[in-house]
């Protein structure tokens, strides 16, 4: 048998899900948000000037909407001036880069406090 092919006993077990979304959740999430915008984008790409597309897309984006909503541009829905797609397209693909963005960095910081909290340590 070659050297190659034999097993190595020193070698570690990949971990399982669980274990890897409890160290690493941040990866995750964000291709999760990515991966779900595509769809929506999709629809309202393809839909025409429909209202419920546009919609759709406000509604995937609430958390970064309501906070322009609320600061930004009180009173107005938040897209950008041109073109009905261009804005909309930028809108959507800013928005949804940043709610990314928001997500990873609080995913990050839950991980690192519950790395330095003493009570939540796993016993050696």
């Amino acid at each position: 048998m070659s050297a190659r092919l034999a097993p190595r006993s020193n070698h570690a077990h990949p971990p399982s899900l669980a274990i890897a979304l409890r160290a690493h959740p941040a990866p995750l999430a964000a291709r999760v948000i990515c991966s779900g915008a595509l769809p929506i984008w999709w629809s309202f790409y393809f839909s025409g000037r429909e209202m419920w597309a546009a919609f759709w897309l406000y509604i995937y984006t609430l958390p970064v909407s309501m906070l322009m909503n609320i600061w930004l541009m009180p009173g107005e829905f938040p897209f950008f001036t041109g073109d009905y797609f261009l804005a909309h397209s930028l809108y959507f693909g800013c928005a949804v880069l940043l709610l990314t963005a928001l997500l990873w960095l609080i995913l990050q910081l839950w991980v690192g406090f519950l790395r330095r909290c003493p009570a939540r340590a796993e016993p050696q």
